[in-house]
């Protein structure tokens, strides 16, 4: 008896380890990248990568992609596609790389270089070597990352970065402890680290993202410099300094603009109604469009070109907002914030990690961050892409890591009334009333511009109610100022099968908001914990005539 339950046992736990090795799609054999910097504002990439794809699900790993722009190019470009006995199925050649200038952005130098490749057979060995160029300034280079997907496994992945001894580059790592070699040769400093044998980290329902999972290893100048504007990344000061200097003279404004800012507001009767007055104004005469050409990636429009045209990006509208408050004695700061990663590294100054521009406006009783990009939000409230995320505050005497306020979970919340009439055949009319407050409030933003068609589909999706019939659908926002902002939504719905009729019986759904939920699969192989990016509070309340 115990050696047959050692056998079940042995046996459940093979079934397992199959399970997992079987979610591989691809294996990295070899993955190298050597840079060289040469001075402050050019360096030379060298990337080799051998990935081997062992089923479909690892398709797209054979394609290759690289993000150029006229500063950073590809010089050289080689591969080839073996199969499984060695026998060559494609060799690629520069020539055979595409380029798409498409991007959400309305004028970039930015542009993608790629070649796209679907395996006609699995397994395949997809070789590629490739040179980049970057002129013009470096801020950050590549970062160390064998791992960029899930379900990939790394054989041996290795960087080395090779600069000027006066020209000091620093590093930090992520999610590792590998170790990192530093040495000094033929006056040049070296750094190198190498990794082997990576398991393959396999996605799990609620984790965190996997940015926060894989190993990675940042590397950063000390001083550097940008379209030939010198600067200093060795501490978040320094830093701030140097985009002190950008803003500098950016932030004035003409006659007309200086006599509308304050016919809008010379009669108000505080700070928060001024600010309140000069947020409405931005919402209905300007509109975002990023221009990301030459320095418009760091540097903001000026807020008189702001003013003349009508239009400018985050970091333009934040500016404009910033010249429009200075101009009625109210400070504020220029910050700048990352949309995707909510920490910055205190003792690792890093201009690479940043995307998004707002503004700071601090009063005696009050710190009120203004998002200048999307009129559709209430003036002082913390949206979720912000929300808890570091940001780097520009002042006169440089940069400031602060972090950002953030709701508690409890207070995104969803409450839903509903009146409902039922007759004896089963058939129903209900009245519905939801609001949506917070994190709620911004998923369900959409549907205020959204068509009849889709407000109706949400309405079928929230209610599930079968055989309905729902007519028209009305939202209201509600986005006061300085106030919880809110979205109300009401239908009314027929349904003619709501209860079930079984002779003299009646069976009613006890709550139509939770009919349809699942629970998630049972997943034997799980190894981290459970991560849920906000959490949030639904009522209803169910009301019954009949």
């Amino acid at each position: 008896m115990r050696k047959s339950i050692t056998l079940y046992i042995i046996s459940g736990l093979m079934t397992i380890s199959q399970f997992c090795s079987a979610q591989t799609k691809a294996i990295v054999q070899e993955d190298n990248t050597q840079v060289d910097v040469h001075d402050k504002s050019s360096a030379t990439c060298k990337m080799h990568r051998v990935i081997k794809i062992m089923n479909e699900k690892g398709a797209d790993e054979a394609s290759f992609a690289y993000q150029c722009s006229k500063d950073k190019r590809i010089v050289n470009f080689s591969g080839f596609i073996t199969d499984e006995t060695g026998r060559v199925l494609r060799k690629i050649k520069k020539s055979d790389l595409l380029k798409s200038e498409y991007s959400q952005e309305m004028a970039t130098d930015d542009y993608a270089t790629y070649f796209e490749y679907t395996p006609p057979v699995y397994p395949i060995t997809v070789t590629y070597d490739w040179t980049v160029e970057m002129s013009n300034g470096i801020v950050f280079l590549p970062l160390f990352e064998p791992q960029k997907n899930y379900d990939v496994e790394v054989i041996h992945s290795s960087y080395k970065l090779i600069t000027p001894t006066d020209n000091l580059y620093r590093y930090h790592c992520l999610n590792t402890n590998s170790k990192v070699n530093k040495t000094l040769a033929d006056g040049k400093a070296i750094i190198d680290v190498s990794m082997d044998s990576l398991p393959p980290i396999h996605k799990e329902l609620y984790s965190k993202p996997i940015y926060q999972i894989i190993p990675s290893i940042l590397f950063a100048p000390v001083d550097f410099q940008y379209k030939g504007i010198n600067g200093s990344m060795g501490s978040w000061r320094d830093l701030g300094m140097w985009l002190k200097g950008l803003l500098n003279g950016r932030d004035t404004l003409d006659n007309d603009a200086k006599t509308c800012i304050h016919q809008l507001t010379d009669t108000c009767k505080n700070a928060k109604s001024k600010i309140d007055q000069l947020y409405k104004f931005l919402e209905k005469s300007t509109r975002y469009v990023s221009i990301q050409l030459g320095i418009g990636g760091m540097q903001p429009m000026a807020a008189a070109d702001v003013w003349h045209t009508g239009f400018g990006d985050c970091k333009g509208l934040s500016n404009y907002m910033h010249a429009m408050l200075k101009e009625i004695g109210i400070p504020s700061n220029y910050a700048i914030i990352s949309t995707q990663y909510e920490r910055q590294l205190p003792t690792f100054s890093c201009l690479g990690f940043f995307n998004h521009a707002i503004l700071q406006v601090p009063l005696k009783k009050d710190t009120i961050w203004v998002e200048c990009t999307a009129p559709d939000l209430a003036l002082g409230y913390v949206h979720s892409n912000i929300a808890g995320h570091d940001a780097l505050v520009i002042t006169d005497e440089g940069g400031t890591l602060v972090r950002l306020p953030e709701y508690a979970d409890s207070s995104n919340v969803q409450r839903s009334d509903n009146d409902m009439t039922l007759s004896t055949d089963g058939t129903a009319a209900i009245k519905m009333s939801q609001c949506s407050y917070l994190r709620q409030y911004e998923d369900k933003l959409y549907l205020v511009t959204a068509d009849e068609k889709e407000r109706k589909q949400y309405v079928n999706d929230v209610m599930k109610v079968p055989d309905s019939d729902i007519s028209k659908v009305g939202v209201t926002l509600h986005k006061d100022s300085y106030s919880i902002p809110e979205i109300q939504l009401d239908a009314n719905i027929s349904s003619h099968g709501y209860a079930n009729v079984t002779g003299n019986r009646l069976f009613v759904p006890l709550n139509p908001l939770h009919r349809g939920f699942s629970t998630p699969e049972l997943n034997n192989c799980r190894k981290r914990e459970i991560y849920k990016d906000y959490g949030y509070r639904d009522r209803s309340e169910e009301r019954r005539v009949g």
